[in-house]
């Protein structure tokens, strides 16, 4: 891992997304509350890929995940996963098969680029976290 953006005052590090006090026990925590964390950050990543995504062509899509050695699933894991690979090798998300729902939640045209879907994804993964932690763990100053 790298620096935490929490040692800079932020509530929720903007790179791994875990809650500053989180951050800050690490080191005392047991394996079950560590892999309890990672996963409530891999579901929240998960519901908002599922979100965002559609297949527009599964022929496509299968070809792509055979080609890369990817599950050859519809899961929101794999498509997480077609996602990176769509990334590293600097694609469009139509090279997969892939579109974006129109819901509005990420716009970005009509075939947008891997990495920049990526960049949107991780906004609005942050933007959860920091609600999250604002909803149970802040302090009312009232």
């Amino acid at each position: 891992m790298g620096i935490c953006s929490t040692t800079y005052g932020d509530l929720v590090c903007r790179g791994c997304k875990r809650f500053a006090h989180e951050v800050i026990d690490w080191n005392v925590y047991d394996a079950d509350q560590r892999e309890a964390i990672w996963r409530r950050l891999e579901g929240m990543r998960g519901q908002i890929v599922g979100r965002v995504f559609m297949i527009v062509d599964i022929w496509v899509y299968l070809a792509f995940c055979r080609e890369q050695r990817l599950p050859t699933t519809i899961e929101t894991k794999a498509l997480d996963d077609v996602l990176a690979s769509l990334v590293r090798n600097n694609n469009k998300i139509s090279a997969a098969g892939l579109a974006l729902k129109s819901d509005g939640e990420i716009e970005l045209g009509s075939d947008p680029d891997a990495l920049e879907v990526m960049k949107r994804i991780d906004v609005v993964i942050y933007g959860q976290a920091l609600a999250n932690y604002e909803r149970n763990f802040r302090v009312s100053s009232a």
